[in-house]
């Protein structure tokens, strides 16, 4: 679960409160995706190149335009006082489970 994931990877190993995904939301999921679409076109002898994929439920955001901040939705949404993540097997929002 992608809040679960920004625990881990926020200031549990020394980085940004912002983690992975929250930092994808801030960028805008679409500029993370052209990013991903550039560096597959351009670095096509990369060790790497075959990881350069956008995710199908990330794809499903962005053709749904929850693009993250900017449009108030992507991987997190916040409604009222709640805050929502993105649950990828229901592929709908619910609580977060940041604790």
């Amino acid at each position: 679960a992608p809040d679960v994931v920004d625990l881990l990877t926020g200031p549990a190993i020394g980085r940004p409160k912002s983690a992975t995904y929250r930092t994808l939301d801030i960028v805008g999921l679409d500029t993370f995706s052209h990013v991903v679409n550039t560096m597959t076109q351009g670095l096509p002898n990369d060790p790497w190149h075959k990881y350069y994929q956008v995710a199908g439920w990330i794809k499903n955001l962005i053709d749904k335009k929850a693009l993250g901040q900017k449009t108030k939705a992507g991987i997190f949404k916040r409604v009222g006082t709640d805050n929502l993540v993105f649950d990828v097997q229901k592929n709908d929002y619910r609580a977060s489970e940041e604790k």
